[in-house]
């Protein structure tokens, strides 16, 4: 009954979660994921069935599945604090099917070392940028991603039941004519903490974020997701997302709509 009532108080106690690299450590980053869905068009019966001829029939179905494995390092607290880091992409492929066909490929950033430091906050600042394939626009695009892609946790403990919120900027175009900026609206619920993981239900909402535009478009997504906080390491462990999102673009009479399911899983192992 002691250990039971013990317990029952320990599991509402209040946890601040801080998510942050260890100096002198390894970490491997997996990532996979799965995307399928629908392309198609609706207006006038000629254009549609050039576009079947084109195709080979609408709609048009599609399928992409990439795996991510990462291994960033962390060097010795330096004197101002910060701890410098190295993130190897040590793999990034993508294998898509497209109305019947295949094609696999590597990402422009595989084979990429990404250098950079977290200061005494933990804020994270990407210095240098390695690789074949690096741009000025890559090199802006990766480190907006690594900005924005991180959970931003609150500031002040969170207990069972407790809740927040953060919006995550996306683009995908549209069949070519278009590029859908949206937002993803995820708020994190922590619905427990068992064997010093944080446990949290995750729910998105997808927003159209285009208030300037002049065409004709709309964009609805929903999803759900699951996280693994480990209190010990300081990090999200384990991530996995299911989200599923409806767009569309009207044109010169055309309606293009595009239908997709993506579901991401996500593991980091300290080594």
């Amino acid at each position: 009954m002691l250990w039971l009532l013990c317990h029952n108080v320990y599991a509402q106690k209040a946890q601040l979660f801080q998510s942050y690299l260890t100096a002198e450590k390894s970490y491997k980053i997996t990532q996979t994921s799965d995307i399928s869905g629908e392309l198609n068009f609706m207006g006038s019966e000629e254009l549609v069935e050039q576009l079947k001829q084109q195709y080979g029939g609408l709609p048009l179905l599609f399928t992409a599945k990439s795996n991510q494995v990462m291994t960033t390092t962390t060097g010795a607290i330096r004197p101002d604090q910060s701890v410098p880091f190295e993130t190897h992409v040590d793999e990034y492929t993508t294998t898509q099917n497209m109305g019947g066909q295949t094609n696999t490929q590597a990402n422009p950033i595989q084979g990429m070392v990404i250098a950079g430091h977290l200061d005494s906050r933990h804020k994270v600042t990407i210095d240098t940028l390695f690789g074949t394939a690096m741009t000025p626009e890559l090199k802006g695009l990766i480190s907006t991603v690594i900005d924005v892609a991180q959970i931003q946790f609150p500031e002040r403990p969170l207990k069972k039941g407790d809740s927040f919120d953060q919006v995550v900027p996306i683009e995908i175009p549209v069949a070519g004519v278009a590029t859908m900026k949206m937002n993803i609206h995820s708020t994190y619920t922590l619905t427990g903490i068992e064997q010093g993981l944080g446990k949290f239900d995750v729910v998105q909402v997808v927003t159209l974020n285009m208030p300037d535009s002049n065409l004709d478009l709309s964009a609805t997504g929903n999803g759900t997701g699951k996280g693994e906080f480990n209190i010990a390491q300081h990090m999200v462990t384990s991530f996995k997302s299911d989200l599923t999102m409806l767009m569309k673009v009207n044109i010169d009479g055309m309606e293009i709509s595009l239908k997709m399911k993506s579901i991401t899983d996500q593991k980091v192992i300290q080594q």
